[in-house]
């Protein structure tokens, strides 16, 4: 899944975020390594654009409200 950056800034070349899911929802294998510790995460976004994602980091970047499906900026 591609995601925008949150406000539509797609001028800006490179921009990245880092996110640890693991720590938010420890109950969830995909977030933690073989020691059971959160997963840091790097995004980042190119002219506002991500590369492909995972689907479950994707839905917790949306839910946190670090980004969005589309790159018209929503209300709300």
């Amino acid at each position: 899944m591609r995601l925008w950056i949150k406000g539509g800034a797609t001028t800006c070349k490179s921009h990245e975020i880092y996110v640890q899911p693991g720590n938010a929802h420890p109950e969830t294998s995909d977030f933690l390594d073989s020691e059971g510790k959160a997963i840091m995460f790097e995004v980042e976004f190119i002219y506002g654009q991500t590369k492909d994602l995972p689907d479950n980091l994707a839905r917790y970047m949306i839910d946190q409200g670090l980004a969005q499906e589309t790159r018209f900026i929503t209300l709300g």
